[in-house]
């Protein structure tokens, strides 16, 4: 730094905390996210190269607040919750808010909507009378279901009553849903309904039947580690999202991928 034509040397603690802040921006220091594989939210590109409406918005977000991400991956969903617990993650996207979780985890504002439905297969969704989750119960479908997750009180009442009577099986991909489901798996697949419509265009086959059946209609947050994550860190989030649900900038990311809001 200079002054009046002459240096002035800084104290090297100083000089080091301007570096980080540079680093880091508003943030106390890079926040670590990571990823799954479940497309168009986050998924690799031809390149090898992490890309989807989630890495897109978590990024603009993190602009927004002046704050840098580390983003690694791919790591199941399961583990990454472990992570936020442990303070080993910073923040994870995409996240339902649940007593549980807000014991070790803060969230913030919604910033896009999650639609869960039941498909059946293609051609089939007609033949299929079913209008609340609770008929799952009484009738003899076997449902396919996300391996973990929260998708809604709906589906948490009836979950049990199927696993129970052998009626319920599981996926870890929207891919492996879907063919589990061409394959007669099951006769209904519980899942979000543009990421097996979008998996389904992309391999050129018949989309599923989509059953107008309530199942899960929620905001999804960003969940952050009570034990990493300093109340400013969380609160620069938290305005960017504010600001960019205000301005409409989330909701132009998110319609360029054929989502509602």
């Amino acid at each position: 730094m200079q002054q009046q034509g002459r240096t002035v040397k800084l104290p090297l603690a100083l000089m080091l905390s301007l570096a980080s802040v540079a680093a880091h921006g508003a943030c106390s220091h890079v926040m670590r996210v990571s990823w799954s594989h479940w497309p168009p939210y986050s998924m690799l590109n031809a390149k090898g190269q992490v890309e989807g409406l989630d890495i897109e918005l978590v990024q603009r977000i993190a602009k927004e607040a002046g704050c840098t991400l580390a983003i690694s991956g791919d790591i199941p969903p399961k583990r990454q919750l472990a992570q936020i617990k442990a303070g080993e993650q910073d923040i994870q996207f995409a996240a339902s808010i649940t007593p549980e979780r807000q014991e070790f985890a803060h969230f913030s504002p919604s910033y896009r909507s999650e639609l869960m439905v039941l498909f059946a297969e293609h051609g089939r969704g007609k033949s299929i009378a079913l209008q609340d989750m609770r008929q799952l119960t009484q009738r003899d479908w076997t449902v396919i279901a996300p391996f973990q997750g929260w998708y809604g009180e709906a589906y948490a009442a009836v979950s049990p009553v199927l696993d129970k009577e052998n009626r319920l099986t599981t996926y870890k991909t929207t891919e492996q849903g879907l063919d589990q489901l061409n394959a007669k798996r099951g006769d209904l697949l519980l899942g979000d309904l543009y990421s097996f419509l979008y998996v389904a265009r992309q391999r050129n086959m018949p989309q599923p039947d989509v059953l107008p059946v309530p199942v899960n209609d929620d905001a999804v947050s960003l969940m952050f580690s009570k034990k990493s994550m300093a109340p400013g860190d969380v609160e620069a989030f938290n305005r960017a999202i504010d600001k960019l649900n205000k301005n409409g900038e989330l909701a132009k990311i998110i319609a360029r991928y054929g989502i509602r809001k």
